[in-house]
Order: C-alpha cells, then structure tokens, then sequence
C-alpha cells in the first residue's frame, strides 16, 4: 500500500506540491530564486554605486539597467534551472513567476 502525501499551502493561488516533480522543483529551485534575487541586487548596487558604500550616483538610465539586469537574471535561472521544473511542473513556473516580481519590486524600492 502506497501512501501520497499532498503538502496543503495557506495560499490558494500556490500550487500544491503534488507528484515528486513538484517537490523537486521547490527544492531546488527556492534556493535558486533567493541566489538570483541577491545576485541581482548586488549587480544593481555595484551599478549605481561609487566606491564609498553610503554614496550612490544617479544613474539616468537606471531602468534600462534594471531591465537588462532582471532579463539576465531569469535567464540564468532558466538555464541553471533546466526545462524539466522551468516549464514542465506547475510550481516551477510559479515559483519563476514570483522570482519575476520579486526582482522588479526589489528594484521599485531602490
């Protein structure tokens, strides 16, 4: 007799965490978003930053940094990700989805 265990999340618009795909792709793939999320703000501060850390320069053209940093960014994580959890598994792609607005509300707040 084979047991399934389904992992309820609080969040309705979670998906749940169903086959062991899933919870492949949630393993690996949060500690990769949190990775590419702190690689991209590190590139954005040594973007707009002098060599003083409290000293930040205007930068004018700062959105088409960011967007050139967030694309980079997802595609990195796409790449390390593989198509398997990228596309295949329903997590995976919520789990990018969130990555997508995180990096750009994180750069919203700057």
């Amino acid at each position: 007799n084979v047991g399934k265990a389904t992992f309820l999340v609080a969040n309705p618009n979670v998906p749940n965490l169903e086959t062991p795909l899933d919870l492949a792709a949630a393993r690996k793939l949060l500690p990769l978003s949190h990775r590419t999320l702190e690689r991209c703000r590190s590139t954005i501060h040594s973007a707009t930053s002098t060599d003083d850390e409290e000293d930040t320069r205007l930068t004018l053209d700062f959105g088409a940094i960011s967007d050139a940093v967030v694309s980079n960014a997802l595609a990195q994580f796409d790449e390390t990700a593989g198509p398997l959890f990228s596309t295949t598994s329903p997590i995976g792609r919520h789990i990018r989805s969130d990555l997508r607005d995180e990096l750009y509300a994180e750069l919203e707040s700057r």
